[in-house]
């Protein structure tokens, strides 16, 4: 079934429901729909893509929240993804730098990440995220407290987006939140990649999107 041939959503009519248990012979997450049918297809071109760059991916799931005084943040627009994500990518191209003149078998990575913005109690909205990384440079999340001297992908994910919402280390803490489960390994044999786009199939859903606000609720890296 093509996009043309399903319902409309009503806040949006540019983006098309769809229903049902798996999409383009992968599973989702058919108790959490309906989902958006473009935020699918952007998902699993952003996964794909990732392939393409390398044949082993290691895709990992998180959440960003603002503080519970974040009010006065511009909640208008998605700008603060822009800063978070150009924080991320100079702290993983800074890394490899650093790896690469250690190491002259370093790999690099392009960061490749898929979003979608949700608010459900609260004022604030809330960010879940995918990014998808090279599995020769990175195969982990790591913790928040790796010890002294190291770093791991989820403190560059903590200092991000404390560089994004112009505050400290100390402050964020408890704004990310990395899930159980929270990294997939996947590789061009597929292998791997029904499970995550199941997970990630998640940040494609209607419900708790607060559409017709003129800003967007989902988001991927260029496709």
């Amino acid at each position: 079934m093509t996009n043309k041939r399903l319902p409309r959503l009503a806040a949006n009519t540019n983006l098309s429901i769809f229903t049902g248990s798996e999409f383009e012979g992968l599973p989702i997450m058919a108790n959490k729909g309906p989902f958006i049918y473009q935020h699918l297809d952007r998902t699993l071109k952003t996964i794909n893509l990732a392939l393409n760059d390398y044949s082993r991916v290691c895709a990992i799931r998180f959440d960003l929240r603002f503080p519970n005084n974040g009010s006065h943040f511009d909640h208008s627009t998605n700008d603060i993804i822009d800063s978070f994500m150009s924080s991320l990518r100079s702290k993983v191209k800074n890394d490899r730098k650093r790896s690469a003149k250690n190491n002259n078998r370093s790999h690099n990575t392009i960061v490749r990440y898929v979003w979608d913005r949700e608010i459900d109690t609260g004022v604030n909205p809330h960010y879940h995220f995918l990014i998808l990384l090279n599995n020769d440079a990175y195969f982990s999340v790591g913790s928040f407290d790796p010890g002294p001297g190291k770093e791991s992908m989820a403190c560059r994910i903590e200092d991000a987006w404390a560089s994004a919402l112009g505050l400290s280390c100390w402050d964020v803490r408890g704004l990310v939140h990395i899930p159980a489960n929270a990294v997939y390994p996947i590789n061009r044999n597929r292998e791997g990649v029904p499970d995550l786009f199941n997970r990630a199939s998640y940040m494609s859903k209607v419900g708790t999107k607060d559409f017709g606000k003129h800003h967007h609720s989902f988001g991927t890296s260029r496709i």
